[in-house]
């Protein structure tokens, strides 16, 4: 598949993106497609460690500290991994990618867009997806899941949890990531229900990433698909499938007339 294809999955935490990249991911091996399967910020040994810095340690640091060190994990991720996959022809699919410092770091942190749009360059390489699928869940819808996915970095402490002021990560402090790339565990499942929250500071912020999300969408119709992510995961997956279905159909015809 010459130029292969980039997909990248976005989403408030617990949306169901890490499930979805997975589904996907398994659906394309099935079918023989070479993929690459990638999450933010990791998947280099650079990478790996500024994860570490992003989620365990307790050094204060701006937002402006935080951009950069998401930048520069994707920078060498870029490099490193998604642009020899798509150059092999593989479909890479992400478990973020720069929409969401543009969520997190410009609508919900407050860093003006155009600061947070120029380093995104720097850090994507120019790289933008091909498809970008936004698993859209109210913040209010999340009070009501009894589980959540391990790729969260909250911005309040609650209980046995610190701060790590991301793009929207929480971690308890002897937390483990275990599992395959792109799907953690969280042995903290359930506890942001004691009051976390019922904050209206941390509802504001979270209500301020959905609308970044939506706004992004809006912005670019064609490479944004806006599902509910309160829809069964299985046809979520289904939905998902339908377009890519139809990238890999318009790569293939581009390939014969060339």
């Amino acid at each position: 598949m010459p130029g292969g294809l980039f997909i990248t999955l976005e989403g408030g935490d617990g949306s169901g993106k890490s499930t979805q990249v997975a589904a996907l991911v398994d659906r394309l091996r099935q079918r023989r497609i070479p993929v690459t399967a990638v999450r933010e910020p990791g998947d280099t040994r650079l990478g790996d460690l500024l994860r570490s810095v992003l989620k365990f340690a307790n050094a204060p640091r701006t937002p402006d500290a935080e951009l950069l060190l998401f930048n520069a994990s994707r920078s060498q991720l870029v490099s490193e991994v998604i642009r020899p996959a798509l150059d092999r022809g593989d479909v890479v699919v992400s478990d973020r990618f720069a929409d969401s410092t543009v969520a997190y770091q410009g609508y919900g942190r407050g860093i003006p867009l155009d600061k947070v749009e120029g380093v995104n360059k720097v850090g994507a390489a120019g790289l933008k997806p091909d498809l970008t699928v936004l698993l859209d869940l109210p913040p209010e819808e999340r009070l009501k899941r009894d589980t959540w996915s391990g790729d969260q970095m909250e911005q309040k402490a609650v209980g046995g949890f610190r701060e790590e002021a991301s793009q929207g990560y929480l971690f308890a402090d002897a937390a483990e990531e275990k599992g395959t790339p792109g799907r953690e565990q969280d042995s903290s499942q359930g506890a942001l229900f004691e009051g976390g929250y019922e904050d209206r500071e941390a509802m504001d912020y979270h209500r301020r990433i959905r609308q970044g999300y939506l706004d992004m969408a809006r912005s670019e119709p064609k490479r944004w698909i806006v599902i509910d992510a309160r829809l069964p995961q299985e046809e979520i997956s289904e939905l998902i499938w339908q377009r890519v279905e139809q990238l890999l159909s318009a790569v293939r015809g581009e390939a014969g007339r060339t």
